[in-house]
């Protein structure tokens, strides 16, 4: 694209009459106010970490506390997705109208106070209140934190403190596993995982009291010597005039743009009628689609219920590997940030998606050998026992009201015997109806002894290897690529509502699939859907890796089946028309 040089030194004008900017021109340092500004708008992301990494551990307490069966389980982890799903929606109104920084604090102060009722909670509904106030406080955070860092940030910096949030996210897990092990001692430790989650909010709360609103969002407001002071603090420079000017005609851009929409037609009608967008909002839903159907929610918060199904009966050694998963999972997320401008999009998403099934594979398999060699029931209880009908410890433990009694044998069990459940720590009747149980006698309430629950720890870890650096971070990459300026804004609400909505249907049903369709069955459908996934993307999503906007749209106005070899493919530059 020919461009011709204007006034401005670091301003262009393209042939199509648009302003654009050339940021090798504009120099900026990295200053400490920047950095600053940075972290606590990140710490949004660090506060979602450990709370999606806090309850998998937590979850192994509270159920026992408050009896809770597989249902009120998914109830209790959901709510917090379906309320932060619906104020998602509502904070761009609501960022647009009062701005980014009161926005943050009204998101840090409602989820400061969440947690704070989620810690002293004494009943499941109260718990359930809190919950889903978190979740109110998270939709806020996680849509404003992004936009309140990128409208500070100089352009050379904007990309790498924007992912700044994702891999404050991972680190947020880690640090969440670590407070679960240390508290996992203590039976009503769950308490102390769940109200620590408020420090990193609170202190976000206090660390926007001091910081600024963004000079984007005062400029767009006619306050331009409040963002003139709040720029030369961010650059580090006071002549920031050329910053000033670049905001305000970005701004009069946007909002000529805007009116000419709305003057024209119905956004979403003009997606659907321009074949090129079209089959790029197909591809950017369904990336985000798969990153969901592929089960990351059943392991980001079931992370523990899954290692004590795979065979490993004690609460606390569970914790703790879930920490060391959590770890693996931090490592590789932060390498994903690295590896996705030296790799490409399209290469590391199918690396990961490959990788991905390999792991559901091992899970599934691992599981199935559970069952099939899952311990007999060889010792009748001299009781009136409704669980007689059942004939292993995998099928005893299915039903809901029974349970597995035995002595532990290596990693088999002797004189196993299925008897009704008072709670998950004893049985109703028999020989462990009882807390402190004699003679070497062990209660399974929810796991069997297996001889394969380290194959289930192997596929635990390399799913978080695989899909920490690809699917999990790149559907959002690629959504902010891949769509024209008139249309990105409801492309991207219609991906983020996708994403939003089928977290919370596997959240919501991943406990209730495993009790009727078995673990194993339950890891054979995820690995399912990858096949079907990669298959797809394989064929219809590009390579945006070094391409300019207007390359990447052209992108799209090939056939379907082309898309997968853009690298050998001209770029068609004719302009979008609706058909």
């Amino acid at each position: 694209m020919e461009k011709v040089s204007t006034i401005s030194s670091n301003k262009i004008t393209n042939n199509s009459g648009k302003t654009e900017y050339d940021s090798k021109n504009t120099s900026s340092k990295f200053t400490c106010y920047l950095c600053f500004v940075a972290v606590f708008g990140a710490l949004g992301g660090f506060s979602f970490g450990y709370d999606t990494g806090v309850v998998s551990g937590a979850l192994l307490f509270i159920r026992a506390e408050f009896e809770l069966d597989s249902f009120d389980q998914e109830v209790l982890v959901s709510v917090t997705i379906a309320t932060a799903m619906i104020t998602a929606f509502m904070s761009g109104y609501l960022g647009d109208k009062i701005g980014r920084r009161p926005s943050m604090l009204i998101g840090s102060f409602v989820f400061t106070v969440s947690t704070i009722l989620n810690g002293v909670s004494k009943t499941y509904w109260m718990l359930l209140l809190g919950r889903g106030l978190l979740g109110i406080g998270i939709g806020v955070i996680l849509m404003i934190s992004p936009v309140y860092i990128a409208e500070c940030s100089p352009v050379k910096y904007r990309g790498p403190l924007v992912t700044l949030c994702t891999g404050m996210m991972a680190i947020g897990r880690t640090v969440a596993s670590i407070v679960d092990g240390a508290f996992s001692y203590d039976k009503t430790g769950w308490r102390y995982m769940l109200g620590l989650t408020g420090v990193p909010s609170l202190v976000q709360f206090i660390g926007f009291l001091f910081l600024p609103e963004t000079p984007r969002y005062l400029v767009r407001n006619g306050k331009e010597d409040m963002a003139t002071h709040i720029l030369q603090r961010i650059r580090g420079r006071s002549d920031v005039s050329d910053d000033i000017k670049q905001i305000k005609e970005i701004c009069q851009q946007e909002i000529k743009e805007l009116k000419e929409l709305q003057g024209n037609e119905w956004t979403l009608k003009k997606i659907m009628c321009t074949p090129s967008v079209r089959r790029a909002l197909i591809v950017g839903v369904s990336t985000s689609l798969i990153q969901q159907l592929s089960g990351i929610n059943t392991v980001m918060y079931y992370s523990g219920t899954i290692i004590q199904m795979s065979g490993v009966r004690d609460e606390i050694m569970a914790i703790w590997l879930t920490a060391v998963t959590a770890g693996v999972s931090c490592i590789f997320t932060l390498s994903g940030i690295y590896l996705v401008e030296k790799v490409g999009r399209r290469k590391l998403i199918l690396s990961s998606l490959a990788g991905v099934l390999l792991s559901l594979i091992v899970l599934a398999v691992a599981f199935q050998l559970s069952e099939i060699n899952s311990p007999e029931v060889t010792y009748s209880e001299d009781v009136n026992n409704t669980c007689l009908s059942y004939s292993s410890c995998a099928t005893c433990i299915k039903e809901p009201n029974c349970g597995f009694c035995y002595i532990e044998d290596g990693y088999s069990a002797i004189n196993g015997s299925c008897t009704q459940k008072l709670d998950t720590m004893t049985a109703k009747y028999g020989r462990c109806n009882s807390t402190e149980l004699s003679d070497g006698l062990i209660w399974g309430a929810t796991s069997c002894p297996s001889q394969y629950f380290w194959m289930c720890l192997l596929g635990l870890s390399l799913y978080l290897i695989t899909f920490s650096p690809g699917i999990g971070p790149l559907p959002m990459t690629i959504n902010s690529e891949i769509y024209p300026l008139w249309a990105r804004s409801t492309c991207m609400a219609i991906a983020s509502s996708t994403n939003w909505l089928f977290s919370l249907v596997i959240s919501l049903s991943f406990l209730s699939l495993t009790d009727s369709v078995g673990a194993y069955g339950t890891y054979w459908l995820f690995a399912a859907v990858v096949v079907l996934g990669f298959i797809f993307l394989f064929f219809t999503l590009p390579e945006t890796k070094d391409k300019k906007l207007e390359d990447v749209e052209s992108l799209f106005e090939t056939p379907w089946c082309s898309c997968g070899r853009s690298g050998s493919l001209e770029i068609n530059r004719t302009t979008n028309k609706p058909v």
